[in-house]
Parts: C-alpha cells; structure tokens; sequence
C-alpha cells in the first residue's frame, strides 16, 4: 500500500511538472499554435496530447518480464528476460507518426495513439487529471500571459539527466 502511495505521489507530481514545462515551452516557441489554443479549447485539447507524444514526461516504462516466450520485433524473450519499454521512441516511430519528431497538434487532434500514459491495464489512472491540470494551467497561461516569450534560445535550456523522466530545469520567460 506505502508503495503505491509512494507511485502515486511521485508519478502524479514530477510528471506533472514536466508536461507543463514542455507544454509551455511548445506554446513558446509555436506562437501560431498558441494563438490557435488562446482561441479553441479543441486546438489546447490537441496541444496537450502532442506535447505527451513528442515529449512524453515519462521517458521509459517500468521494466516488464515475460511469463512464457513471446516475440518481439523478430526476437523471441524468455520468461524472465527483461524488456524496458521506451515511451519515447515509441512516440516518435515514423512507422506510426507522419513527420513524427515535428510539434503538429492541428494534423494529429483525433490522434490520441501515444503512450505517455501508457495503454492496456498499464494506463496511468492519473491521465484523466493530468489532461485537466494542463488544459487549467495553459488557458490560465494563454489567457494571463499573452505576450510571454521564451527569454533564452532554446538550445540553452537544460532538461533533467533522466532515464526515466522528461522535463526542464527551468524555463525563463519574458513578460
């Protein structure tokens, strides 16, 4: 029970921040989409899913180990062989994606086939939240900020050194 509280507790909040943080940033420095979000609920909505694509806060799933022998990808695992699933290259596999490594939340709106949250009996049971907290903190920016730019280039900013999450240091604005 600890252990799950635990999950919830840090898997709701550093994810948290990291979508925001991309999310921001993306508004930032696609200042068409964000007029378009300013505008549309619809486009926000599609905003938030291509920043969980194209920069899911979680990098790589927790480990998996079969049970019996499965294929994957032309390679047969055994039980026990261990499989580390990468959220984001899945997320960014050009076999699933048109121009999959470009931010086009206007050509994916419907398309909700990543896996940031997961997928199956792994989907996170914080999606749901997450989806609102960013819709909330975006319209709130959006809305409160609308001359805010991204005060450094882009290439200065430094994100975590993680394996497993994704997201910023720091993201300095101009007002």
């Amino acid at each position: 029970m600890t252990s799950t509280a635990f999950l919830i507790l840090i898997g709701g909040h550093e994810t948290t921040v990291g979508l925001l943080a991309t999310g921001a940033l993306a508004l930032l420095t696609h200042p068409g989409e964000a007029a378009k979000a300013r505008q549309d609920p619809q486009h926000r909505a599609a905003v938030i899913e291509e920043t969980l694509r194209l920069h899911a806060p979680l990098q790589n799933a927790t480990w998996r180990f079969p049970t019996e022998d499965v294929e994957i990808g032309g390679r047969l695992m055994r039980p026990g062989d261990p499989i580390l699933v990468s959220v984001l290259a899945a997320n960014r596999d050009p076999a699933a994606f048109a121009d999959a490594g470009a931010f086009r939340p206007g050509q994916r709106a419907a398309d909700r086939r990543h896996l940031a949250f997961g997928a199956g009996p792994h989907l996170c049971i914080g999606a749901a939240l997450a989806r609102l907290q960013a819709d909330v903190a975006f319209e709130t920016l959006l809305r409160r900020l609308p001359t805010a730019r991204l005060a450094v280039p882009e290439a200065e900013l430094t994100w975590w050194p993680s394996p497993i999450t994704r997201g910023l240091f720091h993201l300095p604005v101009e007002l």
